[in-house]
């Protein structure tokens, strides 16, 4: 039993090994937030998302069947997803409009390269056309130049003699610093909040029983 004008022989080696065993764990959990931090924020920005959604801007082309026959005009507008890194098409709705047999919506993505794509339109009897567009370099993170314009259906093809506009890509927000800060800051408060409670009702004193919160922290100090 612990008596009246006596502190308990186990006080300080208890307070001891509580502060030694919760102040490393916490410093190494803020050591791994502000590392991973700063790692996030030294990511470029296209390898924290590789994929990028570009806007057709101002395109129009000028196409011919023949040689022998004037230009037809026609407008693209729309937008498409490419990921630079595996050169991959994901998802594409391009609208062509103009004088050419092959006007309509382009959304089903067919194939692609490093500098070009290409999308399927509308079915017909012999199958459905195809819209090819070519850019003028790679397409990255920066506008790219539209270079060439291909429609097609079976053997039956318009190219253009010139074009204009360009891809463009959609700008995405990067995170600020401070919202970095703000989330680890958030974690590390979880991590001292799950450390408080284990503090707080952690095992029972010995010959006093189970008490909890600040009583405990009372009976292991020695004072009643």
């Amino acid at each position: 039993m612990i008596g009246e004008g006596s502190r308990p022989a186990y006080s300080k080696t208890t307070m001891k090994r509580i502060i030694t065993s919760h102040s490393r764990p916490l410093h190494r959990a803020l050591c791994t937030v502000l590392i991973g931090i700063a790692a996030l924020w030294a990511l470029p920005s296209n390898a924290r998302a590789a994929a990028i959604d570009y806007t057709l801007t101002d395109v129009t082309a000028n196409l011919i069947e023949y040689a022998t026959q004037p230009p037809e005009s026609d407008t693209l507008t729309g937008v498409f997803t490419f990921d630079p890194v595996t050169t991959d098409l994901l998802s594409a709705n391009i609208t062509v409009t103009g004088s050419t047999p092959y006007t309509g919506v382009y959304d089903v993505p067919s194939s692609a390269t490093a500098d070009s794509i290409t999308v399927l339109g509308p079915t017909t009897v012999i199958g459905p056309y195809t819209l090819s567009i070519g850019f003028v370099g790679p397409l990255t993170s920066t506008s790219d130049p539209v270079s060439a314009v291909n429609l097609s259906l079976f053997e039956f093809s318009w190219g253009s003699v010139s074009v204009t506009g360009s891809a463009i890509p959609v700008p995405v927000p990067e995170p600020s610093p401070w919202s970095m800060v703000g989330v680890g800051g958030v974690a590390l408060l979880g991590i001292m909040h799950r450390k408080k409670h284990r503090l707080l009702s952690g095992p029972a004193i010995p010959g006093g029983g189970r008490f909890r919160g600040h009583r405990r922290l009372r009976l292991m100090l020695g004072l009643r």
